[in-house]
């Protein structure tokens, strides 16, 4: 199998420059990036993905990315260097400024060198009369690490799901019941008073004492063993399970619901849920965060954050939960990662304006819940 020599453009949009390099029809044995001073960073992290693959990465440095000249003269220097050498060479012209890809393209024509755009996972050759392919859909996908790594992140650490199977018919049954779901603001209320004071116990004030649907919902709990009831006490048997009646049952909720959707959607290729990346991408200030639930689908990067909380007097909250989903998307995924946010309660309707006005898609709500697999296929697609 012969193995080129890739001249990428380096951008802000590394996976267009990435999956082509491990695709057998295009296979790379090294990649040349032409590199601005403003892309500088992107490279310890290219090589950083590259290296376990085998495929060497150099630079090739360029001082000002608008200067068309200039960079056709430095690229059609380094392809005869190479020519001379007997490699060959192919050229993405994907990334960079406008004249980068101008230049790209014309170094290509000028010396004779195959040049190709990607599109939506797909390689289109510039010129007719290729002889290596047709046009072709990238056949790569890349795993969720290597997919942070790019885009200038360390995954520290992604968390199994919590929830056990034979729980999951609860939390179903919470969704599908107006008289579980409007007590589970308060349910929460309680494991996050118990997490604030690291303990398992926690009083229960009067009026919950008297509330016959909450004490309904600690029924169902018990039998689960999630927790245990007195007269005027709760106790969360273990501190994973105070967590799952904190919220975190949505987000083990949402997670089952995507994994279930893999066989019928073959380019979702990772699910993944409390994934804790470092860095700091392109921007000055580091971000360290965990990020609720990340799907890999079609090399795009989806994230869903969960909320199980009522929003109703707590609107900057709302605020929060959707700027902090904005700001992640673009630092984490790029120009074309989606975000969703998913509340167990209902939002107003302002913040699903805010919501569209973001591009985020939301899902609010115990019956949106219900079909919230349908809600997915529908964002994924």
């Amino acid at each position: 199998m012969t193995s080129y020599t890739h001249i990428c453009l380096l951008s802000e949009q590394p996976i267009p420059n990435l999956c082509p390099l491990f695709d057998s029809h295009i296979t790379a044995g090294e990649v040349l990036f032409v590199v601005t001073p403003q892309q500088q960073w992107q490279m310890p992290r290219m090589e950083e993905v590259l290296r376990p693959r085998g495929i060497k990465a150099a630079a090739i440095q360029v001082d000002d990315a608008m200067n068309y000249q200039n960079i056709l003269d430095i690229l059609e220097t380094e392809i005869k260097g190479r020519k001379a050498l007997g490699q060959q060479l192919l050229i993405n012209a994907t990334g960079g400024t406008k004249p980068m890809s101008i230049a790209a393209h014309f170094a290509g024509y000028n010396q004779d060198i195959p040049v190709f755009y990607v599109q939506n996972d797909r390689v289109y050759w510039l010129e007719t009369g290729v002889e290596l392919l047709d046009d072709f859909d990238i056949e790569e996908r890349l795993p969720l690490e290597p997919f942070i790594q790019a885009h200038g992140f360390t995954l520290v650490s992604r968390k199994p799901v919590q929830v056990r199977p034979e729980h999951m018919n609860l939390f179903r049954s919470i969704i599908t019941m107006p008289s579980y779901s409007a007590e589970i603001k308060n349910l929460n209320f309680l494991a996050h008073l118990a997490e604030q004071s690291n303990k398992l116990d926690v009083a229960l004030p009067s009026h919950f004492v008297n509330s016959e649907s909450l004490q309904a919902l600690f029924d169902k709990l018990q039998e689960e063993k999630l927790i245990t009831v007195k007269k005027d006490s709760l106790s969360f048997t273990t501190r994973e399970n105070r967590a799952l009646c904190n919220g975190l049952w949505l987000e083990d909720f949402c997670y089952k619901e995507a994994e279930s959707m893999k066989s019928q959607i073959p380019t979702l290729r990772e699910v993944a849920r409390s994934v804790e990346i470092k860095g700091q991408g392109r921007g000055r200030e580091p971000v360290d965060n965990e990020l609720d639930l990340v799907l890999l689908n079609n090399n795009r990067l989806y994230l869903i954050e969960c909320k199980t909380r009522s929003f109703k007097n707590s609107e900057p909250v709302v605020d929060d939960a959707l700027y902090k989903l904005e700001a992640l998307r673009r630092k984490v995924g790029g120009l074309y990662a989606k975000a969703m946010l998913v509340s167990f309660y209902p939002v107003g309707e302002k913040y699903k304006k805010r919501a569209a006005t973001l591009d985020i898609t939301l899902v609010d709500g115990p019956r949106l819940l219900d079909n919230f697999r349908s809600e997915l296929a529908r964002w994924l697609d």
